[in-house]
């Protein structure tokens, strides 16, 4: 048997993705499970309903779409950091109890010294850390996932620096990580339940591109030119829906 073989064969009968909660808690509460993108509310819905009576993008659609694609990692716990000259201290706990954890290196590790950002303005290090989430991944073969802030989801992350990747979670990696630094010293919380990462799935592992002239271009998209005219053309002609589905297996 190949090794791409038993690869396949892990999933019979599977989804092409499972998050998979070490930790045993996350998982077993709404507030803290791995979410559909779709069902978590951007930060700023109210206010767009609020000032234009619906929520869009009225001049790009691409960012409605993001806005809803893929899947929400949200924080497994509580966190509170102090970031001061003096260095970094954190405490981590679960929502039902009073009890606080501190970070210690085992939970907060030092990772990618090497400037990643621009200097913070107040001159603090940028130093990042990697967080140890409860998740897991694994995915069918050549399924790969873009990682990225949830910006559109949580207004606070603005206060770090959160770096995003791709994983090939379909050749055996299996690690969800949450890789921060911050802006400035100060105080900070993350309540659990808060967006953390977004994650978008993809496929296929050889891309071809090509570049050139306008005027191939312009000969080839002439006869398209009347969709520009037409209210929503992007949606009504070019867009296609995208389905991306969550279930809760049976005793996890």
């Amino acid at each position: 048997m190949s090794f791409w073989d038993s690869i396949k064969n892990r999933f019979d009968n599977k989804d092409d993705i499972e998050f998979i909660d070490f930790m045993e808690n996350p998982a077993r509460h709404e507030l803290t499970r791995i979410k559909l993108t779709s069902e978590v509310s951007p930060h700023f819905k109210e206010d767009q309903i609020r000032e234009h009576g619906e929520f869009h993008f009225r001049k790009c659609p691409g960012m409605f779409d993001y806005s809803r694609m893929g899947y929400i990692m949200p924080a497994w716990n509580d966190m509170e950091f102090i970031f001061n000259k003096a260095g970094i201290a954190g405490v981590i706990g679960s929502p039902d109890s009073q009890r606080k954890m501190p970070l210690d290196i085992a939970h907060f590790n030092p990772t990618h010294s090497y400037n990643l950002v621009p200097p913070n303005e107040d001159g603090s290090p940028t130093k990042f850390f990697n967080l140890t989430s409860p998740w897991k991944v694994r995915t069918k073969p050549h399924i790969h996932m873009l990682i990225v802030p949830a910006f559109f989801h949580n207004a606070n992350l603005r206060d770090f620096h959160i770096m995003p990747g791709v994983i090939e979670y379909g050749n055996g990696f299996n690690t969800l990580n949450f890789i921060l630094s911050f802006k400035k010293y100060g105080t900070y919380r993350i309540s659990a339940g808060d967006p953390l990462y977004q994650i978008i799935p993809f496929a296929g592992n050889n891309f071809t591109a090509s570049y050139g002239l306008n005027s191939d271009y312009n000969s080839k998209i002439n006869d398209m030119e009347w969709f520009v005219g037409v209210n929503n053309f992007y949606r009504k002609f070019h867009h296609v829906k995208k389905k991306f589905k969550l279930r809760k297996e049976t005793g996890k």
